[in-house]
């Protein structure tokens, strides 16, 4: 409830504050806050130790310090969110990219690094510590000493991060996980799919310029990147769970994107998205 749930209702409502000062309509709030708090498969993890529900409001608030350009608040957001979620590696390519690919100068781009580096520094000498205490080595985890009888792929040798990050993608479980009906987003939340369309043609013809880089970078590379991730995971499925569990981080942030991208939006696409939501 304190580190899932009630976080969550207020990562929301920091956002529709946000929304409501920059002057976005009543639907593109009430978007936000029906597919964040319902229409995703993260909410139905918020009551589980799971952590993709922290996962998923941890990335909220990643959005919210994107928008605000608070660098140490982005670095410490991250840090948690990949403490609670391994996968999450995967993002921090994009978002370096997008915090240091800017047309800036280079001192500014140093301070904004080093607030980075200030802002990622707690969770970093947690993960240290608690790998190294559990694990062995700050690079070692759980999946490490996994009996060898549930690895469905035999690789047995894998050790460290590379048991998560080391996997090659199989063309029928991506299939699954987009267009299947018991996991995949084209049944169990089509507005994502929407979302993400939207953004990557708003993107390519830039459309959405009031959007920060970085979040436009993760914007278009996130859920392609967790997709190729968790269709070479030998468990992809997350077993008997309900919705792709291991996508369920990243579809709030798609709500909170589709949010800030709603008014902008032709009448015909906002009716398909809201439908798609219901």
């Amino acid at each position: 409830i304190l580190f899932q749930v009630l976080t969550c209702v207020l990562t929301v409502l920091l956002l529709s504050q946000w929304l409501q000062a920059r002057g976005a309509s009543a639907f593109a709030q009430s978007f936000a806050a029906l597919s964040i708090l319902f229409g995703n498969t993260a909410s139905v993890y918020m009551n589980s130790y799971y952590g993709h529900g922290m996962t998923a409001w941890l990335l909220l608030a990643l959005v919210l310090a994107l928008l605000r350009d608070r660098p140490a608040l982005v670095g410490c957001l991250y840090g948690f969110a990949l403490l609670s979620d391994y996968a999450l590696g995967i993002l921090a390519p994009p978002l370096l990219i997008g915090c240091f690919a800017r047309r800036e100068a280079w001192g500014r781009r140093a301070r904004r690094g080093l607030w980075l580096a200030v802002g990622a520094a707690t969770p970093a000498a947690l993960w240290i510590w608690y790998h190294t205490s559990c694990f062995g080595g700050p690079l070692t985890i759980a999946l490490t000493y996994q009996n060898p009888v549930f690895r469905l792929d035999g690789a047995v040798e894998r050790t460290g991060l590379l048991a998560i990050w080391g996997f090659m993608p199989a063309w029928d479980v991506l299939g699954q996980l987009l267009f299947g009906a018991p996991r995949g987003l084209l049944f169990t939340q089509p507005w994502a799919l929407g979302v993400f369309g939207s953004a990557v043609g708003g993107v390519l013809r830039r459309r959405y310029s009031e959007l920060p880089w970085p979040l436009a970078l993760l914007l278009v590379s996130a859920l392609p990147l967790l997709l190729w991730l968790n269709a070479g995971f030998e468990g992809w499925h997350g077993g008997w769970v309900v919705g792709p569990r291991y996508l369920s981080p990243i579809i709030p942030f798609l709500g909170a994107c589709g949010a800030l991208l709603h008014d902008r939006l032709g009448p015909t696409a906002r009716r398909v998205l809201w439908l798609a939501l219901v």
